[in-house]
């Protein structure tokens, strides 16, 4: 596992205990998909920097997948405006 995805895991972990481990292979799929596509700096500070980025292209997605992504976003940065 690289450095940025055991870094998410570890932060998703501890913000949210009881998540099971379906949810954060889910979620770190989800952000690490994103993060390529957008071409972020693989650091968990960028997606609460460019939360609006982020939203904007989840618009064009489907409504699942985006439901997901700002799921993982919420529990990684608890900023509730993602």
């Amino acid at each position: 596992m690289n450095e940025f995805k055991e870094n998410l895991t570890k932060k998703l972990k501890e913000n949210r205990k009881n998540l099971s481990d379906n949810s954060i292979k889910t979620y770190i799929s989800s952000l690490m998909s994103i993060n390529k596509k957008l071409d972020g700096d693989k650091t968990i500070d960028w997606y609460d920097k460019n939360a609006k980025s982020i939203i904007k292209y989840i618009e064009t997605g489907n409504s699942k997948t985006s439901k997901t992504i700002l799921s993982a976003i919420f529990v990684l940065t608890g900023n509730k405006d993602s």
